[in-house]
């Protein structure tokens, strides 16, 4: 299995983001690569747009499952990508956003998480 993890925020950009939304799921990343790596081979990517397609095709040829773990909101995860994208996000509320607002479709995450077909979060209300 092949890992492809994304983070809006990267080594060089964190000193400038600290503070700014989605500064965290950087340190998620870091914090969850080994996990991934003991799982299978990774990469980091961070241009999902330009990279995630050709990565995902190289593996494919070779027989290779091959997936984008997006650490970021599920609205921000890429979108229309061959590889298939599973967003890990941290979520602290009762229920996620279910409508749209400031015209963006994916704001509603109900669609994004259709999309993907699957998602990771890490919240103390997904529990069952």
């Amino acid at each position: 299995m092949h890992f492809l993890l994304y983070s809006r925020i990267t080594a060089d950009s964190i000193r400038v983001s600290l503070g700014a939304p989605e500064y965290s799921y950087f340190f998620l990343l870091k914090e969850f690569r080994p996990v991934f790596e003991r799982l299978g081979s990774v990469a980091v990517i961070s241009n999902p747009e330009a990279e995630a397609d050709s990565l995902y095709d190289s593996c494919a040829a070779r027989g290779e499952p091959c997936v984008l773990i997006a650490f970021t909101a599920p609205h921000n995860a890429p979108a229309g990508l061959r590889c298939p994208v599973v967003p890990l996000f941290a979520w602290e509320f009762e229920r996620i956003p279910d409508e749209t607002w400031g015209g963006n479709a994916r704001s509603d995450w109900r669609r994004v998480l259709q999309e993907c077909t699957r998602g990771i979060t890490l919240s103390g209300h997904a529990r069952m």
